[in-house]
């Protein structure tokens, strides 16, 4: 809970601070009992202790005992809800004021920063302001964020087209010191010069162009730390900063002098794929009118509720002047959140080691948001899928969860046996194959005769209590019987690498439990001559539930999937 991340904020274990009167403050202990505790967006506990010591939460939950020296407050009936916190903010930042120049007809041009020390040429590069170096606590804009719900902000400067660093600060009424939470969180960009009085950019274009050459000059610069010298270009304190805030997480503000229009997401993210850096975008609020291309830069975006006013058409004289553009937006403009979570996937890859106990497995699957996810997808071994069965187990979580045929096993079978949990492979689990299922065998696609052949002639591995029969079994089977099928074919007198090489990439199938047609020596995956040796590109997905197995596209139903086109 973010409360306690608030509180923990006023804990310190000496004073670095002046304090007039009595310096050793004391908080005390509070116990707050009989609350309805949201811990988050899944969670709720019902009459729930709160226990809070010297400003940091020490204990909640269910049955939590009360300290003997602990202030009791009844919550009976009251609910307790961890805070918002707004991730795009000036909060406590001091307001700057442009200076009286800039571009003006007739008037003369800026061409050059007036900006005293070793910065860069443009003023609108502000890669050095450190937001927390610039903060100060305002209550009363506080107060207006706490009441509805907030109790942290990311706070900046927002000058400049890049913006230096910003902060992340409690919401508290406190000294400076104490609300500080981390000092430089994120780095900030826009499209918007902000207060910068030199003449360039004066435009869309200009400021596109500026931050493009930056990147450039940065990387330069960087990558010569000779020419800081004497015979070089000198120390550049922009570009000093710029490059020190590189691994933090970009933030970047389309907006053009304060305007939006939806394409700035996309022109934000071509920059960032130009060099290789994924911005986080906050949003335009018009992404609905281009959702897919939206949803196409994979950027995150910080979403705002800040939706358009009716307009006052009561007059006729004042309505004829509203465009059905603005009303349209009007109308939409809600809608736009909704948009973005129907089109948006979200996901994040985690490693685990080979020796990862089901322990290390759930706290990798906490990590990553697994109880959230729309889909959690393994490519992993055998034992790596036991242990994430045991895991969402131990969490209590129900994910989505699609394997590979790597899942599959008596591995598995017998671990849920032993666990009481029965079935041949986890409950609502889906898997992907082939094209052909093991538990849905025909003998057209030959999967029937193998499994056949597997009961007459199978022996268990040695230690093995059960016959292995799934996993690359099957396609390793097919594999020798297609190639048994070439040199019978061939003859013995034909028997070498071309005559073999040839055969195979002939080879259009039909083949033993392969779906789909074959293209062998030459297959495309995804517009790329990978998998060369990979011959068949459709495959199938098959669930496990309730016992039975239900075929979702596969070859069973006439609907295989060919991963060329996905």
């Amino acid at each position: 809970m973010f409360v306690g991340l608030l509180l923990l904020n006023f804990v310190q274990a000496q004073e670095t601070f002046q304090v007039n009167g009595v310096g050793d403050k004391r908080d005390g202990c509070y116990a707050f009992t009989n609350a309805t505790i949201v811990k988050d967006a899944q969670t709720t506990i019902k009459n729930a202790t709160l226990v809070i010591r010297d400003g940091k939460i020490v204990a909640v939950g269910e049955g939590v005992a009360v300290p003997a020296d602990a202030v009791v407050v009844d919550c009976k009936d009251k609910f307790i809800y961890p805070s918002f916190i707004d991730a795009y903010t000036d909060y406590g930042m001091p307001q700057q004021q442009r200076a009286q120049a800039g571009f003006s007809f007739g008037g003369p041009s800026q061409l050059t920063n007036n900006q005293k020390g070793a910065y860069g040429w443009n003023q609108s590069l502000k890669s050095d302001v450190e937001g927390h170096k610039l903060f100060s606590v305002d209550d009363a804009k506080a107060k207006s964020f706490r009441e509805t719900g907030f109790g942290a902000v990311l706070t900046h400067q927002k000058d400049g087209i890049v913006r230096g660093t910003g902060a992340v600060v409690a919401l508290a009424n406190n000294k400076d010191n104490f609300v500080v939470i981390k000092e430089k969180a994120a780095s900030l960009l826009s499209f918007n010069k902000g207060t910068s009085s030199q003449t360039y950019p004066s435009s869309l274009m200009g400021s596109i162009a500026l931050l493009r050459q930056t990147y450039l000059d940065a990387a330069w610069y960087k990558n010569n730390p000779a020419a800081t010298g004497l015979q070089g270009d000198g120390v550049n304190i922009t570009l000093q900063s710029f490059n020190a805030n590189e691994g933090l997480p970009q933030i970047f503000d389309p907006a053009d002098r304060g305007a939006g229009d939806v394409w700035g997401v996309m022109r934000a993210d071509r920059v960032g794929d130009e060099f290789g850096v994924q911005y986080i975008i906050k949003a335009t609020g018009k992404e609905y009118q281009r959702i897919k291309e939206v949803a196409a830069t994979k950027a995150p975006l910080i979403v705002h509720l800040n939706f358009p006013v009716a307009m006052d058409v009561e007059d006729p004289a004042d309505a004829r002047l509203v465009s059905l553009q603005d009303m349209k937006h009007w109308e939409l403009a809600p809608t736009n959140p909704g948009a973005i979570e129907k089109a948006g996937i979200a996901y994040t890859f985690v490693g685990v080691d080979d020796t990862a106990t089901a322990a290390d497995v759930a706290s990798a699957m906490t990590a990553v948001g697994a109880e959230a996810a729309d889909v959690v997808v393994l490519i992993v071994t055998i034992q790596q899928c036991i242990n994430v069965y045991d895991a969402s187990k131990a969490l209590g979580i129900d994910p989505v969860i699609v394997a590979t045929g790597l899942c599959f096993g008596t591995g598995m079978t017998d671990h849920l046996a032993e666990a009481g949990d029965g079935g041949v492979v986890p409950n609502n689990w889906y898997f992907g194959g082939y094209g052909y299922s093991y538990f849905n065998p025909d003998y057209e696609s030959g999967m029937q005769t193998y499994l056949d052949k597997v009961q007459q002639y199978g022996v268990p591995a040695p230690g093995a209590a059960n016959l292995e029969y799934t996993g690359f079994a099957g396609p390793s089977f097919a594999n020798m019987m297609t190639l048994t099928k070439f040199l019978n074919q061939l003859g013995p007198d034909a028997l070498d690498y071309a005559g073999i090489d040839g055969k195979i990439r002939g080879f259009k199938g039909p083949m033993m439990i392969q779906a789909g047609p074959l293209d062998c020596g030459k297959q495309v995956i995804l517009g790329l001559p990978i998998f060369i040796s990979v011959c068949g590109s459709q495959m199938g997905i098959q669930q496990y539930k309730d016992g039975e197995w239900l075929s979702i596209a596969d070859a069973l139903n006439g609907k295989p999937i060919d991963a060329t086109k996905v």
